[in-house]
């Protein structure tokens, strides 16, 4: 049961724990930086597949015109 007396901390407590704090905000910033960066290249990974279908039909037309030019 809490009575609500709030005690006065120690000024180097307080400095560890902000410190703390802030270590793990960059920690969890730098996480989510990773997950965006991870999730752009798999997106990327995916549009290049999807380039590759399909195209390339003309290259067979220039084989044929250098057997008829010999």
């Amino acid at each position: 049961m809490s009575l609500g007396i709030v005690l006065p901390r120690c000024k180097e407590e307080e400095e560890e724990e902000e410190v703390e704090e802030e270590e793990e905000e960059e920690e969890e910033e730098e996480e989510e930086e990773e997950e965006e960066e991870e999730e752009e290249e798999e997106e990327e990974e995916e549009e290049g597949r999807g380039r590759g279908r399909g195209g390339g039909g003309g290259d067979n037309n220039d084989k044929d015109e250098k057997k008829i030019k010999k």
